[in-house]
This record gives C-alpha cells, structure tokens and sequence, in this order.
C-alpha cells in the first residue's frame, strides 16, 4: 500500500535543479535510477526501454546547447 505521507513529502520537497555540482554521480546512484525508471509506466508496456550514461563533460555540454 502506498504511504501517502511519504508521497506527499516527496511532492511538496522535490525542487529544480539549474546549477550543478562539478563532482561525479556514483555509479550504484546511476544504476538505482536506472531501476527506478524500468518501472514507470508507459503506453501499455508497448515500448522499448533505452537508457544512455553519459559520464564525458565535453559530450554532456554539447547535447545540452540547441
């Protein structure tokens, strides 16, 4: 059963984040979220997961500029 407690800190907490750290996520960090999102939902579990790490700097700015 769901803690709707639990639920609700997360929701009022959660913030954006637009100026980040300059230190490395740990890999065990980066293979939890990657769990996590196998388990959201999507079209009728339809559709292929694809999942990208990206760890190199220079190629994390690039895909960022438009």
């Amino acid at each position: 059963m769901i803690d709707f407690a639990e639920l609700g800190e997360l929701v009022k907490t959660r913030r954006s984040i637009r100026k980040f750290q300059d230190k490395p996520v740990p890999e065990e960090i980066l293979l939890k979220a990657l769990e996590l999102a196998t388990w959201t939902p999507n079209s009728g579990n339809q559709q292929s997961w694809r999942f990208w790490i990206v760890t190199n700097k220079e190629l994390i700015q690039k895909m960022g500029m438009r």
